[in-house]
Protein backbone atom coordinates (compact mmCIF):
# COMPACT_ATOMS: atom_id res chain seq x y z
CA UNK A 1 0.00 0.00 0.00
CA UNK A 2 3.14 2.15 0.20
CA UNK A 3 2.94 3.10 -3.60
CA UNK A 4 -0.49 4.48 -2.78
CA UNK A 5 0.55 6.58 -0.34
CA UNK A 6 3.39 8.12 -2.43
CA UNK A 7 0.51 9.16 -4.73
CA UNK A 8 -1.13 11.11 -2.74
CA UNK A 9 0.69 14.68 -2.92
CA UNK A 10 -0.78 17.00 -4.91
CA UNK A 11 1.23 17.12 -7.53
CA UNK A 12 0.78 20.39 -9.56
CA UNK A 13 2.56 19.61 -12.99
CA UNK A 14 0.71 15.89 -13.30
CA UNK A 15 -1.52 16.31 -16.16
CA UNK A 16 -4.10 14.29 -14.23
CA UNK A 17 -3.87 17.02 -11.48
CA UNK A 18 -6.46 19.57 -13.76
CA UNK A 19 -8.65 16.40 -14.78
CA UNK A 20 -8.83 15.30 -10.74
CA UNK A 21 -9.69 18.28 -9.66
CA UNK A 22 -11.73 20.03 -12.29
CA UNK A 23 -14.98 18.23 -11.42
CA UNK A 24 -17.86 20.52 -10.55
CA UNK A 25 -19.70 18.19 -8.87
CA UNK A 26 -16.70 17.98 -6.07
CA UNK A 27 -16.75 21.99 -5.72
CA UNK A 28 -17.46 22.80 -2.05
CA UNK A 29 -16.17 19.84 -0.27
CA UNK A 30 -12.93 21.44 0.81
CA UNK A 31 -14.85 25.03 2.19
CA UNK A 32 -17.24 22.50 4.27
CA UNK A 33 -14.95 19.84 5.18
CA UNK A 34 -15.21 20.14 8.81
CA UNK A 35 -18.41 20.32 9.02
CA UNK A 36 -19.11 17.51 6.51
CA UNK A 37 -16.43 15.48 8.45
CA UNK A 38 -18.85 16.10 11.82
CA UNK A 39 -21.81 14.97 9.42
CA UNK A 40 -20.51 11.76 8.46
CA UNK A 41 -18.82 10.53 11.90
CA UNK A 42 -22.34 11.36 13.41
CA UNK A 43 -23.27 7.84 11.59
CA UNK A 44 -21.95 4.40 12.22
CA UNK A 45 -20.35 2.20 9.85
CA UNK A 46 -22.89 -0.83 10.60
CA UNK A 47 -25.80 2.35 10.31
CA UNK A 48 -24.25 3.01 6.99
CA UNK A 49 -24.16 -0.63 5.65
CA UNK A 50 -26.58 -2.66 7.61
CA UNK A 51 -28.08 -3.79 4.26
CA UNK A 52 -25.58 -5.11 2.72
CA UNK A 53 -23.33 -5.80 5.18
CA UNK A 54 -23.43 -10.05 4.74
CA UNK A 55 -22.18 -9.05 1.29
CA UNK A 56 -18.98 -6.80 2.93
CA UNK A 57 -15.67 -10.05 3.18
CA UNK A 58 -15.47 -11.80 6.28
CA UNK A 59 -12.22 -12.62 5.80
CA UNK A 60 -9.57 -10.10 6.15
CA UNK A 61 -9.49 -8.47 2.24
CA UNK A 62 -8.52 -6.17 0.00
CA UNK A 63 -10.52 -3.34 -0.03
CA UNK A 64 -11.05 0.36 -2.17
CA UNK A 65 -13.09 2.98 -0.46
CA UNK A 66 -14.11 5.59 -3.59
CA UNK A 67 -14.40 9.06 -2.33
CA UNK A 68 -13.83 7.90 1.28
CA UNK A 69 -14.45 11.39 2.94
CA UNK A 70 -13.87 11.20 6.77
CA UNK A 71 -12.60 7.92 6.54
CA UNK A 72 -15.22 6.30 8.61
CA UNK A 73 -15.76 3.45 6.65
CA UNK A 74 -11.85 2.53 5.55
CA UNK A 75 -11.43 3.10 9.46
CA UNK A 76 -14.05 0.50 10.35
CA UNK A 77 -12.64 -1.68 7.31
CA UNK A 78 -9.23 -1.91 8.72
CA UNK A 79 -10.42 -2.42 12.62
CA UNK A 80 -11.83 -5.62 10.64
CA UNK A 81 -8.66 -6.28 9.71
CA UNK A 82 -9.35 -5.50 6.17
CA UNK A 83 -6.43 -3.48 4.09
CA UNK A 84 -8.15 -0.31 2.81
CA UNK A 85 -7.02 1.97 0.06
CA UNK A 86 -8.99 5.05 0.72
CA UNK A 87 -9.55 7.55 -2.45
CA UNK A 88 -10.64 11.23 -1.76
CA UNK A 89 -10.21 14.17 -4.46
CA UNK A 90 -10.67 16.51 -1.67
CA UNK A 91 -7.66 17.59 -0.31
CA UNK A 92 -9.11 19.09 3.04
CA UNK A 93 -11.47 16.00 3.44
CA UNK A 94 -8.63 13.81 3.01
CA UNK A 95 -6.28 15.46 5.21
CA UNK A 96 -9.33 15.53 8.39
CA UNK A 97 -9.45 11.58 7.48
CA UNK A 98 -6.10 11.34 7.95
CA UNK A 99 -5.89 13.11 11.59
CA UNK A 100 -9.68 11.60 12.46
CA UNK A 101 -8.35 8.16 11.49
CA UNK A 102 -4.16 8.31 12.35
CA UNK A 103 -4.40 5.50 14.54
CA UNK A 104 -5.61 3.05 12.02
CA UNK A 105 -3.59 2.09 8.77
CA UNK A 106 -5.29 3.08 5.70
CA UNK A 107 -3.53 3.81 2.23
CA UNK A 108 -4.83 7.56 1.82
CA UNK A 109 -5.09 8.13 -2.37
CA UNK A 110 -5.60 11.55 -4.16
CA UNK A 111 -7.61 10.46 -7.33
CA UNK A 112 -11.06 10.82 -8.70
CA UNK A 113 -13.95 8.94 -10.46
CA UNK A 114 -14.40 8.49 -13.52
CA UNK A 115 -10.99 7.78 -14.42
CA UNK A 116 -8.58 7.15 -11.24
CA UNK A 117 -5.85 7.97 -13.14
CA UNK A 118 -3.42 7.61 -10.31
CA UNK A 119 -4.63 4.58 -8.90
CA UNK A 120 -4.90 2.93 -12.55
CA UNK A 121 -1.47 3.24 -13.26
CA UNK A 122 -0.73 0.96 -10.07
CA UNK A 123 -3.09 -2.09 -11.49
CA UNK A 124 -4.04 -2.96 -7.93
CA UNK A 125 -6.74 -5.22 -7.45
CA UNK A 126 -9.39 -5.57 -4.92
CA UNK A 127 -11.83 -7.89 -3.25
CA UNK A 128 -14.66 -4.77 -2.64
CA UNK A 129 -14.99 -1.48 -4.26
CA UNK A 130 -17.14 0.89 -2.22
CA UNK A 131 -19.20 3.82 -3.37
CA UNK A 132 -21.15 4.98 -0.47
CA UNK A 133 -22.89 8.31 -1.88
CA UNK A 134 -20.28 9.13 -4.57
CA UNK A 135 -22.11 7.56 -7.70
CA UNK A 136 -24.34 11.77 -7.80
CA UNK A 137 -21.04 13.29 -8.40
CA UNK A 138 -20.80 11.96 -11.99
CA UNK A 139 -23.01 12.77 -15.04
CA UNK A 140 -24.62 10.19 -17.24
CA UNK A 141 -21.75 9.93 -19.15
CA UNK A 142 -19.50 9.29 -16.91
CA UNK A 143 -21.48 6.45 -15.46
CA UNK A 144 -22.18 4.64 -18.90
CA UNK A 145 -17.96 4.67 -19.11
CA UNK A 146 -16.26 1.40 -18.81
CA UNK A 147 -14.60 1.03 -15.51
CA UNK A 148 -11.08 2.08 -15.44
CA UNK A 149 -8.61 -0.72 -13.71
CA UNK A 150 -8.48 -1.39 -10.59
CA UNK A 151 -10.83 -4.04 -10.93
CA UNK A 152 -12.60 -6.37 -8.37
CA UNK A 153 -10.03 -9.32 -7.85
CA UNK A 154 -12.13 -12.37 -9.64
Amino acid sequence: MDRVDKADGADRDDPAYERLHAMASTAGYDEAAEALVEQYESVTFDEVHREVLHLFPSEPSSVLDIGAGSGRDAAALVAREHRVVAVEPSAEMRALGRRLHADQDIAWADDALPELPRLSAQQLRFDLILLTAVWMHLDEQQRSQEPPPPRSKP
